[in-house]
């Protein structure tokens, strides 16, 4: 590619002689003094900001309409829970951080303040949001030029995933305002040569990589910037002056993801830096089945064991694993994929990369294009990743044929979060942090080629609006889509959203049309219980659970409701072979799984599975007396008279005033032919419990040694 790329960017820089600004070039009347009349650039940079707010406004109050807006889903509701628990004072969780603290405890203090409003937290992303368009304004002024500054402040506030993902809650507007204004601190302390400044830029980093851990990557080659200086101060600036700027940045951002490296160790006395989803989220985008895109794998519940850390304790053989040791498990199993099939990877690899920069956005929680159907301005002619994608490129070429130290710091940028996302998976929102700065490179790539046509380079034009127009042909990954399975997933998730709503005619409707799009198991499985927990319909729910689990034979939770339903429909036999199907896929699938399976065992005269089966429950609730009392029964029946009695005076002894307890010790004795211990304890539950038929009916047959039987 290397003697045709040359010659293209040759062609280029002959065909546009234009003025470029110097390196990071700034208005020295500005730095000289304020003036006090307002410039033109302010008014149109308040004039854009204007129509973005207006905008925003008007489609917080179309997404407030729709059911998104009433009941956030997935990673969403991860975030709102845990800003919950934040907003009650609960600062440190039972686990590690899975997914990025700092939005969702900046949520919390929102909740902690207003209350649990979903209006004010999308409010301040709004703030956010058009606060990343005057970043962007400066950062471009700075680097580029006014003219870019403006446009490129233009193409982000007429972005429509920006305005979209600005009304979830999620952390996407956060980590761009993160990002931008750490480099933007980077280009001033550049200049003003301040020791703290790098402190506080490597305390911004900090924070960013809170929010998306990914962000992380960029510490090193700002580090390498840092180190390389400008060609006027390569001997001003000594060696021991660079590796101290250096050291500040890296002790800042240690300082800014402390705090939640120190919750981690409280939360479990493991060390996590920051969260520990890479090993799951490197195994998503990177397995037998994997293709780019978000795919949950087949044996794992994103709604019960959304780490996956079930299935690692199982796979391992132990239970209590760390955090650290669940995401290490995942990420062995992505490597050794990565060994077997190395061919399959690289193309994975460069599949990913090219979606990167492909004009769909790809849907994850939030489908951008069905959203378009709830919210009308998503229908709008505003900017979209096909035309801030190829303008980009573009300007991205012609920031290496123009370079300068501005510039070559937003690179590094864009580089280290194309590396940090590539090996994962991609999905639309990922790129909502690296947007704001596509859109400067896409504004140097517009104002050069206006540049160009008010100058008459004929030539430099066609060139540019011909690579742009090979690279909106080249990027066209519409292929890659599914429209079928993809809105039948957005209406599962629209149902999801109206049974937790208390819609159920809603959530059927919506179940319904899913199915009848493309068969998935979690809209039958969905459907299920609706038909099982609202309508009690229990031959529906059977035949949507039987869907479900032929749909997705690997998940357990599928197989414990098709036995709940059996179990209400007086199907004992099918019930106990689902709850044993789903048990010997996640033996934590449910505690009540369990429970019900032991008492089916032991209606069937099966006690010594039934004494299994119990324990297993007790283990998971210890302090269910009902369950302990019928374990005991269980074990007298199966014959384990030492192990009921073993049993009971450890529960005696923490409960001494309860009746039952001494009672069906009295029964383990009766049968034991102690009846002198047997009597004792019969008359001691009968003190503690005077007018109980049972226990005054057992002292009369033990005065004619009749045995007995537990209660």
């Amino acid at each position: 590619m290397r003697p045709l790329f040359l010659p293209f960017i040759r062609f280029l820089s002959s065909g546009l002689q234009l003025h470029h600004p110097p390196t990071d070039q700034r208005d020295s009347s500005a730095s000289r003094k304020f003036l006090p009349r307002v410039r033109r650039e302010t008014l149109i940079l308040c004039a854009l900001l204007l129509i973005g707010l207006v905008l925003r406004i008007i489609y917080t109050v179309e997404f407030s309409r729709t059911p998104f807006y009433r009941y956030p889903i997935l990673d969403a509701r991860y975030y709102d829970q845990l800003a919950l628990q934040v907003a009650e004072g609960r600062l440190v969780g039972e686990r590690a951080f899975f997914m990025g603290p700092l939005y969702p405890y900046l949520l919390g203090a929102t909740y902690y303040v207003f209350g649990h409003s979903l209006l004010v937290p999308r409010l301040l992303q709004i703030l956010m949001g058009l606060g990343n368009c005057v970043l962007v304004f400066f950062i471009g002024r700075r680097v580029f030029g006014r003219a870019v500054g403006l446009v490129a402040a233009g193409l982000l506030v007429l972005y429509k995933p920006e305005i979209l993902y600005e009304q979830t809650l999620l952390m996407e507007v956060l980590a761009a305002l993160l990002a931008l204004g750490a480099v933007y601190l980077i280009l001033v302390a550049d200049e003003q040569r301040k020791a703290w400044w790098w402190l506080i830029i490597g305390g911004v980093l900090g924070l960013a990589a809170l929010t998306r851990a990914n962000l992380l990557l960029f510490m090193p080659f700002v580090l390498v910037w840092c180190f390389v200086p400008k060609r006027a101060e390569a001997s001003a600036r000594g060696v021991k002056q660079r590796l101290g700027i250096c050291g500040l940045v890296v002790l800042g951002v240690l300082a800014g993801i402390l705090p939640a490296t120190l919750h981690n160790f409280l939360a479990e006395r493991d060390f996590v830096l920051i969260t520990s989803n890479a090993g799951f989220n490197f195994y998503i985008g990177n397995n037998e089945k994997a293709k780019g895109k978000f795919l949950i794998p087949m044996n794992v519940d994103m709604d019960q064991d959304p780490s996956g850390t079930r299935i690692a304790e199982r796979a391992l053989g132990r239970e209590g694993l760390s955090s650290s040791e669940v995401s290490a498990f995942w990420n062995r199993k992505a490597i050794e994929f990565i060994r077997n099939k190395p061919g399959v990877f690289v193309r994975l690899l460069t599949l990913k990369f090219y979606y990167f920069w492909g004009r769909e956005e790809i849907p994850q929680i939030y489908d951008p294009k069905l959203m378009a159907g709830l919210t009308p301005l998503l229908r709008w002619p505003l900017v979209g990743y096909i035309f801030l994608s190829p303008l980009a490129i573009l300007g991205i070429v012609l920031a290496l044929v123009y370079r300068s130290r501005g510039k070559t710091l937003l690179l590094l940028f864009v580089v280290a979060y194309v590396l940090s996302i590539v090996p994962f998976f991609i999905t639309s929102r990922y790129r909502i942090p690296v947007a704001p700065f596509l859109a400067l490179f896409a504004a140097s790539a517009l104002v050069i080629f206006v540049q160009a046509l008010m100058k008459r380079k004929v030539y430099g034009a066609l060139a540019m609006a011909a690579g742009f127009l090979v690279l909106v042909v080249a990027l066209n990954n519409s292929g890659i889509r599914d429209p079928v399975l993809e809105e039948a997933q957005f209406r599962n998730n629209l149902g999801m959203i109206h049974q937790h709503l208390g819609e159920p005619e809603k959530a059927r409707e919506e179940f319904e049309r899913s199915l009848r799009l493309r068969p998935l198991a979690t809209a039958a499985a969905n459907l299920g219980t609706l038909f099982f927990e609202v309508y009690n319909d229990m031959p529906k729910a059977i035949y949507c659970y039987q869907k479900a689990v032929e749909l997705n034979p690997e998940n357990a939770r599928m197989f414990y409701n098709l036995g709940q339903a059996y179990l209400r429909s007086s199907e004992e036999e099918d019930a106990i072979r689902a709850y044993e199907k789903a048990l010997s896929l996640d033996p934590k699938v449910r505690p009540l799984a369990w429970y019900n399976l032991a008492v089916l065992y032991g209606d069937k005269g099966l006690f010594k599975q039934a004494c299994a089966a119990m324990q297993r429950y007790l283990h998971s609730e210890p302090g269910d007396m009902q369950a302990f009392n019928l374990n005991i029964k269980y074990l007298i029946e199966a014959g384990e008279l030492e192990r009921a009695e073993t049993a009971l005076r450890e529960r005696i002894a923490q409960y001494p005033q309860n009746a039952m307890l001494h009672f069906n010790l009295g029964v383990v004795y009766h049968r034991q032919g102690a009846l002198e211990k047997a009597r004792a304890a019969y008359e001691q539950a009968l003190q503690l419990d005077p007018d109980n038929p049972t226990i005054k009916k057992s002292l009369e047959l033990l005065t004619q040694d009749t045995p007995t039987t537990s209660h």
